[in-house]
């Protein structure tokens, strides 16, 4: 059985000059390594995370967390304790090579760095080469990096109560505007909880949705101007980016809810189905790239004309779409969006159908739009009640997504059918009726 090719070794070269960065990576890659470039402490921790280097390159004088620092915490991270890390260090310091060693580092490349001689000294590292520090000044050099770290924290907390200080004075007013806004929110989810009856739903969540996205709106405005006028200090500005954040999620909340609870009126359209479901796929580029997902597109190679609400059904696939790229978002993963044509007894009209619907098949004729992921899967206890409105295994959304869909489709003629397995991934299949316009 022939030998599956061996990946290439993965370097994380943590440095913010960028001509150095161009440097080491043209030699490591030349060598045929894999480089991968951090330009500050917090965002090399954060690559290493992700990547899971073989060999990391860490310049000890980064701004932010400084390169010992770094070390430390790479050091405590799962998987990453035994991955090597080299200080790269000016030789200007002295002892600064030894206080690399004793935060963590396996050794230490002085520079400028000897261009034919370093592919070779990274190889002698990778195969497990080492420097310690003398057992006699070990001690020494360990008490001075911890004053260090010391010193770095009481300065850390110093910073943080005063700009607490300040914060607690300026946002004290629109943190009480927030808390009444989502206190209200709370108010109306639990009542909307004890509803069994949709036709009581309707009304009510209407009437006071509407009341509360105007107080959203207000509140919005509000921490906006203060934004637009006010000189903030970054740790300011984004803990107000997280308000507005959150009000964006309660507006997000009140637009589901007036969604689902109005009655519906179908704006129809004919248009090109595929063109559609590319427009919808374009939303979520950026998404699929940050969770590492893959598309696959199958559709069938011919134009289908449908009959439709544009703006529902791109709503409806949106949702579906969206439960998928959650499902997959820790570990990235495939997602199929494929189109079948096929043939099936055409259920009879009910009175609840809109009267724009009640029109003969084209042949029985359906569309499939299937919408499959490679995520976790759900067991049969979660999958039976998932179109069931305000039914969520998440704390964060009120169950509100699947049941829209379904009720969209249902208003279209249509049916939507899942089918998954712990373990194996999830298909959502909806099926809309070629009608004659």
């Amino acid at each position: 059985m022939p030998e599956l090719p061996k990946a290439p070794v993965k370097i994380l070269y943590i440095e913010d000059n960028w001509e150095n960065q161009l440097l080491i990576k043209t030699i490591l890659t030349k060598a045929g390594y894999d480089v991968l470039l951090a330009g500050d402490g917090i965002s090399g921790i954060q690559t290493a995370r992700e990547e899971l280097p073989d060999l990391i390159l860490m310049d000890i004088n980064i701004p932010g967390i400084d390169g010992l620092e770094a070390t430390t915490k790479i050091k405590s991270l799962p998987h990453l304790e035994n991955v090597p890390i080299i200080a790269v260090t000016a030789g200007t310091v002295e002892g600064g090579e030894e206080l690399a060693v004793a935060a963590g580092c396996e050794g230490y490349i002085t520079k400028p760095i000897d261009v034919a001689r370093f592919p070779l000294q990274i190889a002698e590292f990778l195969a497990g080469k080492s420097v310690s520090v003398p057992p006699e000044l070990e001690n020494v050099y360990l008490k001075t990096y911890s004053r260090r770290l010391v010193d770095r924290l009481q300065q850390k907390i110093e910073q943080l109560t005063q700009v607490n200080m300040v914060l607690e004075q300026r946002v004290a007013e629109r943190t009480r505007d927030v808390q009444e806004a989502y206190k209200e929110l709370q108010q109306t989810q639990q009542k909307l909880v004890q509803q069994e009856k949709m036709a009581a739903l309707g009304e009510m969540a209407a009437q006071i949705a509407h009341e509360i996205r105007n107080q959203l709106q207000k509140l919005k405005s509000g921490i906006q101007y203060f934004q637009e006028y006010s000189t903030l200090s970054a740790a300011e500005e984004k803990i107000l980016g997280g308000v507005i954040h959150g009000v964006d999620y309660l507006e997000r909340i009140v637009t589901d809810l007036l969604d689902f609870s109005k009655p519906e009126k179908l704006n129809l359209e004919n248009v090109e189905i595929h063109d559609l479901l590319d427009q919808i796929l374009a939303l979520f580029e950026e998404e699929f790239k940050k969770t590492r997902i893959t598309l696959r597109k199958d559709y069938i190679g011919e134009e289908i004309r449908m009959t439709i609400d544009p703006l529902k059904i791109k709503h409806a696939i949106k949702n579906l779409i969206r439960n998928a790229v959650q499902a997959m978002e820790e570990g990235g993963g495939d997602l199929i969006v494929a189109t079948r044509l096929t043939t099936r007894p055409l259920r009879k009209a009910r009175k609840s159908d809109p009267d724009d619907l009640r029109k003969i098949a084209i042949e029985n004729n359906f569309l499939d739009i299937a919408i499959a992921d490679s995520g976790p899967g759900m067991p049969p206890e979660i999958r039976s009640e998932i179109f069931r409105p305000f039914f969520t295994t998440r704390t964060k959304g009120m169950g509100l997504g699947l049941a829209f869909t379904k009720k969209m489709i249902d208003y279209h003629g249509g049916e939507i059918t899942v089918t998954s397995e712990a373990g194996n991934g999830t298909c959502f299949t909806i099926s809309l009726p070629l009608y004659l316009g």
